[in-house]
């Protein structure tokens, strides 16, 4: 998973000659020529405008940003996830059962394990690269990816090996994936419903709203549905605020 910030660590510029040592990243970032549009390979025919001494466009920047704090926000919720539930195991004195604490689930375990490698791994070359860098006051992991959200994107996209930002968006997005489906399974029963996410965005200076799918989870018990969004999992809205949305919006129309 973390082959581009392993292979950034190498060398970002070619050595010039056998006596000469590789460009520290200030010195090579200053030489790079950054192209005009996006290296992503998401851009299937026509290639957006990349940002200024940066590999990639606004969008991929942002899709980036957003990856970033959708693994901010779920972090507790992968928390949550690790105790299954109740559990029994092994018999107790005179044969009874004992309460025991439920196992951790493996998967989850290991999906915040990779999330957390990564976060540090990249926090590790960053100080590398800008010894004055500070850290916040929070290291938190799920604080450190919220930071790196607001504050180094363009440490990302701007990186002077340019497989460096292509490495990791690959990986953040295989994150998101793992989370998604880990926290929205294919066997919750979910309901789409006419409207999107209006969670406001960190870092947004516009106030921008998340605007992902809303969908409602329902419950085999009956019980009140969970109205998550499908971009980001850890933005729910209350049933009942998304009730008095709904009527708000059908005595507008």
């Amino acid at each position: 998973m973390l082959s581009g910030l392993g292979a950034a660590r190498a060398a970002v510029i070619p050595a010039l000659g056998p006596a000469r040592p590789h460009l520290p990243y200030s010195a090579a970032k200053a030489v790079t020529s950054y192209p005009l549009g996006c290296i992503s390979p998401v851009h299937v025919e026509i290639k957006a405008l990349a940002e200024p001494l940066a590999w990639l466009c606004p969008a991929c920047s942002d899709r980036i940003r957003r990856h970033l704090f959708t693994l901010a926000g779920c972090w507790g919720l992968l928390e949550a996830l690790l105790q299954r539930g109740p559990g029994r195991q092994g018999e107790g004195a005179g044969g009874n059962k004992v309460d025991a604490a439920a196992p951790l689930d493996l998967e989850v375990a290991e999906i915040r394990r990779a999330i957390a490698a990564w976060c540090w791994s990249l926090v590790e070359h960053m100080l590398e690269d800008n010894r004055r860098l500070s850290m916040p006051g929070n290291t938190d992991t799920a604080a450190i990816l919220e930071w790196v959200g607001r504050w180094h994107v363009g440490y990302i996209t701007g990186h002077p090996d340019s497989s460096f930002p292509i490495a990791m968006q690959d990986e953040l997005a295989d994150m998101v994936r793992r989370v998604r489906a880990r926290l929205l399974p294919d066997t919750v029963r979910r309901q789409p419903l006419p409207a999107v996410c209006s969670v406001i965005l960190p870092a947004a200076a516009d106030y921008a709203k998340c605007g992902g799918q809303l969908v409602a989870l329902l419950r085999d018990d009956g019980g009140p549905a969970t109205i998550t969004c499908q971009e980001d999992p850890s933005h729910e809205i209350p049933q009942t605020e998304w009730l008095y949305m709904f009527k708000t919006k059908g005595r507008k129309a």
